[in-house]
């Protein structure tokens, strides 16, 4: 909250000129979360990471004295000025705190007052803790003037915060002792301020103080004071007035920032622009120690969820580019698109750069499709790629050697086929048949057309804008400038562009009673700890993952648990541990919701299976429920190359994972446990699904789906993106108004946070099957090269199709 800064004494016989800090009027240790805090109690900026600043004045009205001060931080740290003025004494002194984070909800803060320029003062110390453990109540504690002889304003605080309101009301009590009180002064004082939302961007705030001195037992009313704030777009203005027995009346202004709380000055109609020229982020990471500040796809989608009810806001402009973005991330933004125009917003999309048929198709949508005069329009239907190497490794002299269940788990035909096989031509062409369903029956929905008219646009593609526009497929070529002007004669006429700023996100000072935890499944599931390497892909450490969903489960304030799974798959093992500790979940009470987003196979659908609920997009690689191993015998490439070979060995099987070819004995024991994992990969699919064992050897066999298929043969229960199941876990964990619950999510320690792009999957695979090659033979590696996997891709490159069998994974898991 944005705190009303007094910035010298209170009063004449309240506090001396040789103070080492303002005071605060109406302040509480235990309930201020704004600039102010600095001062007031600075483990409470750690709860706020958004930017900050505060400017403040202060005096009586008929003294010439004045006090002026000003703050700013962000991410727990602040620094402040302070200069006081009394005749023709004043003193300058410089503030520096920092917030340390204990637990979630626990913050210990320190401040160190410098005074400038004047030596007959010495530095001091304030330390501070805050605790918020629950929306409604707050406790807080500070000890000021520490380590220096002459702070005049040494005094230890307690304090706590009670918000019924939750958002529009929050009282603060402290009892607050001085040490070095003056004559007269009150040692003991029992401090409350109550600040007040009647409306939207105004607060109200007053207070007030009691207390008693060592001369008196009685206590007696100190202080009184009432203030005013009023906010536009989170920047406000206020005044406020404090009075007593022994002073005049002392006035405050300011001028600074405040946490999210609407605005009193609404801003007129306009026309919303949202950028996803560059497709956000599956979740926010850090690279290189620099904070990804980018919104995520899920606060993407809840922001076009909002714009649909928003009264101001008369249309949308999307603007698209070129970046590749996966299918399923399209089919959730086209829910997006209707919803805005079955409210009455406008949608218009603006096409850029080469845009493909995956863009073009949730354009297709809007009301009008408007193309830069440069562009080219890439709408040219979907592809598969299917490469066998098996020709290269037999002039190598390479032998590989596969384990697999069953004939649809199709990834290690790349090396072990000189051309697919007949199960792999088939769920391949299955696929693409979904694929090109989805993009002619959308396409034809939003520009009114047949299937047989945007099967023949698909068939002539790609275009020069001049030629889209000539065969209807957009409706216009317009410059960026020329947008505002494109305007005119239509329903949209008149009306400013306004660039969609992301909304203020709830901090963590104050979390909502109502909460859904996120917790994302992103890339290759491994044992140990989430990654993030510089230059590879996204990992699911299972021990980082299962410290999330614990920490969810024993959240009061989180009442239902949201998996988002974008994972092809990896270890067998960290799967199942995944898998256990969301049963564990359940167990305690708490619904898990599974959300798919572009690929959940594999281990990515092992993970998901026992869920409460599935959802996915029908784009969504689903599935593949199989297991194989590969191994590449590289005996007759030595002999090719001159290398000479002994091995000593004790123990029958002692060679199963070096470089020699499997004989018949270990072929059979890896075929053994292949066979072991495979079946318990099915009965978790059995009992989470509540289908019996042949059923769903009937849909495993490794086959992927397509999410629309999954659904037929019940792999999943509802066709929806992360908003639907969302409201399904709202639904499901009795959550009243599902409209305005926050999402919680994790950072890799576990703790939460107040709100990595999915790396392509293509490169994914390059990089993981580089690093178990290289193990096996770095000559081979070096000649393969590039060529080292056949990439089987639909369109987007998020969407490898090759990911889904995994191939990369630790010799012997599936």
């Amino acid at each position: 909250m944005l705190l009303f800064f007094g910035v010298w004494q209170l009063c004449a016989s309240a506090q001396s000129l040789e103070t080492t800090q303002p005071v605060i009027p109406e302040a509480s240790v235990a309930a201020e979360s704004g600039p102010g805090t600095l001062w007031v109690n600075p483990a409470s900026l750690g709860f706020d990471a958004k930017p900050w600043y505060g400017a403040y004045l202060t005096m009586p009205p008929q003294d010439e004295s004045y006090s002026i001060a000003a703050a700013a931080g962000a991410g727990g740290f602040g620094l402040g000025l302070h200069h006081t003025q009394r005749s023709t004494e004043g003193s300058w002194s410089l503030a520096s705190a920092s917030s340390l984070e204990l637990s979630d909800r626990l913050r210990a803060g320190f401040l160190v007052h410098i005074p400038i320029a004047d030596t007959t003062r010495s530095p001091s110390l304030d330390l501070g803790l805050a605790w918020r453990p629950s929306p409604w109540f707050g406790a807080g504690a500070t000890s000021r003037g520490l380590s220096a002889a002459d702070a005049q304003d040494a005094s230890t605080t307690l304090g706590v915060a009670l918000r019924p309101g939750v958002d529009w009301l929050t009282l603060g009590i402290d009892g607050r002792r001085n040490h070095q009180a003056v004559p007269g002064q009150s040692t003991d004082l029992l401090e409350a301020v109550l600040r007040v939302r009647p409306v939207p961007g105004l607060y109200l705030r007053a207070g007030g103080a009691m207390g008693a001195s060592d001369e008196a037992s009685s206590w007696s009313m100190q202080r009184f004071g009432v203030g005013l704030e009023v906010y536009v777009s989170g920047t406000g203005a206020g005044y406020h007035i404090r009075s007593s027995e022994a002073a005049d009346p002392i006035h405050t202004t300011w001028f600074g920032t405040d946490d999210a709380s609407g605005s009193v000055v609404p801003r007129r109609k306009h026309i919303e622009i949202v950028d996803l020229t560059q497709p956000p982020p599956s979740q926010r990471t850090t690279r290189l120690f620099v904070q990804d500040k980018r919104q995520t796809w899920s606060e993407t989608l809840s922001d076009l969820e909002d714009l649909a009810d928003e009264e101001r806001s008369r249309g949308v402009l999307l603007m698209f580019g070129d970046a590749a973005m996966s299918w399923s991330r399209h089919q959730e933004l086209q829910r997006r698109i209707r919803a805005l125009r079955e409210q009455g917003q406008v949608v218009v999309a603006y096409l850029e750069g080469a845009p493909d048929t995956a863009t073009y198709t949730t354009a297709a949508l809007a009301d009008q499709v408007w193309i830069h005069p440069a562009s080219t329009l890439d709408l040219t239907g979907v592809r598969a790629t299917i490469a066998n190497y098996r020709g290269a490794l037999d002039l190598l002299g390479v032998s590989p050697q596969v384990v697999r269940r069953s004939e649809y788990k199709s990834g290690t035909e790349t090396y072990s086929h000189h051309e697919p096989s007949s199960a792999s031509l088939e769920q391949t062409n299955a696929l693409l048949d979904d694929r090109m369903d989805d993009i002619l029956r959308t396409i034809g929905e939003g520009r009114s057309q047949e299937n047989e008219t945007v099967n023949d646009w698909i068939n002539g593609g790609p275009y020069t804008p001049a030629e889209a526009l000539s065969q209807h497929v957009v409706d216009g070529i317009v410059y960026p400038d020329e947008l505002t002007d494109a305007f005119d004669g239509g329903p949209l006429e008149d009306l400013p562009l306004i660039e969609r700023a992301p909304p203020a996100r709830p901090s963590t000072a104050w979390e909502s009673p109502q909460q859904i935890a996120l917790i994302h499944v992103e890339g290759v599931i491994m044992g140990g700890e989430s990654g993030s390497p510089l230059l590879g892909p996204t990992t699911a450490g299972s021990q980082t993952i299962q410290r999330q969903l614990e920490a969810a489960a024993d959240d009061d304030n989180v009442a239902a648990i949201v998996l988002r799974v974008n994972s092809p798959g990896g270890s067998a093992y960290a799967s199942d541990e995944i898998a256990r500790t969301i049963h564990n979940v359940q167990r305690s009470g708490k619904p898990v919701i599974a959300s798919f987003g572009s690929v959940a196979a594999s281990g990515g659908y092992y993970v998901a299976a026992g869920a409460d609920a599935i959802w996915a997009e029908s784009a969504t690689i689903t599935g593949s429920i199989g297991v194989y191993t590969v191994k590449f015998g590289l005996d007759t490439l030595r002999d090719n190359v001159g290398i000479s070979t002994t091995s000593l060995e004790r123990g029958h099987h002692a060679g199963l994972y070096s470089d020699e070819a499997w004989d018949v004995s270990e072929a059979q024991r890896v075929d053994e446990l292949i066979g072991y994992t495979y079946n318990r990969f099915k009965r978790i699919v059995a009992e989470g699904r509540d289908l019996s064992m042949e059923e769903v050897e009937s849909h495993a066999r490794g086959r992927v789906w397509s999410g629309r298929r999954a659904l037929e043969v019940g792999l999943v229960d509802e066709l929806g993106g992360v908003l639907k199941a969302i409201e399904d876990a709202c639904a499901r964990a009795e959550v009243r108004d599902c409209e305005h619950v926050v999402l919680k999510t994790y950072r890799a320690g576990g703790s939460a946070l107040p709100g990595l792009p999915f790396v392509a999957l293509r490169e994914s695979i390059m990089r993981q099957t580089d690093a178990q090659l290289r193990s096996a033979s770095e000559p081979l590696r070096r000649v393969l090269g590039p060529a080292q996997l056949g990439l089987l891709y639909l369109e987007a490159p998020e969407q490898t199709v090759w990911a889904l069998d995994e191939r990369w994974l630790e010799e012997g898991t599936p």
